[in-house]
């Protein structure tokens, strides 16, 4: 699982998450995640499937963001490794 705490909320009302890019490994080292688990807050759990490179949350109003709880649930393929590159919150047409 990863947890991530910002020092002060963000106000939001998307949350992306983008799957892991490791140039320095072989592709055949990595794959990618398909369904991950997200909490803010310690809130309600949100099954997301990635589809072109990320997964994607639309909250249905903006909200302060404190905290993140990420856990893949699924991924390509098993035996290679697996990874979040980028998390991203955004408010409006961010």
């Amino acid at each position: 699982m990863l947890k991530v705490t910002l020092r002060g909320r963000v106000r939001a009302d998307r949350l992306r998450v983008a799957a892991a890019h490791l140039v320095a490994r072989p592709a055949a080292a990595l794959t990618a995640p398909t369904r991950i688990e997200v909490r803010i807050d310690r809130g309600e759990r949100h099954v997301l499937t990635f589809g072109d490179g990320w997964a994607e949350l639309v909250l249905d109003a903006p909200r302060r963001v404190r905290a993140l709880e990420l856990r893949i649930l699924a991924r390509e393929r098993e035996g290679a490794a697996v990874g979040i590159g980028e998390v991203e919150l955004t408010l409006g047409s961010d």
